[in-house]
């Protein structure tokens, strides 16, 4: 796997190296990653599997006092995380990472010198 921390502007170059693994901004707050493995280019909507489906029942979710960081309590009762396949703009996952300003991509090692 290739890795590389980019401005979110140019994450449309990368479209292509399936599968995508981008680590970005959630827009609830927090930083997260998913797994990019399409993209609908008539509609810009990317295909995600976004391991954060459902959302965590009420009071579950709770900042660390160091860093911020956003953590799953776990303890209501059988709640589990199951995921989801979810189209989303490709401008959902353009939001920079706190404090960084960049998105980080993991791709496979044959696409780092050439687009798919």
């Amino acid at each position: 796997m290739a890795t590389e921390t980019i401005v979110p502007n140019r994450l449309a170059e990368f479209v292509g190296r399936w599968p995508l693994l981008i680590a970005f901004h959630h827009p609830a707050g927090f930083g997260h990653m998913n797994v990019l493995t399409t993209y609908d280019w008539s509609n810009d909507l990317v295909r995600a599997m976004d391991p954060w489906s459902p959302n965590p029942p009420p009071n579950s979710l709770a900042r660390t006092d160091d860093v911020g960081q956003l953590i799953f309590n776990g303890t209501e009762g059988d709640f589990r995380f199951v995921g989801i396949f979810a189209f989303r703009p490709l401008a959902y996952y353009q939001s920079p990472l706190r404090g960084l300003g960049t998105i980080f991509v993991g791709y496979p090692q044959e696409y780092r010198n050439r687009m798919p």
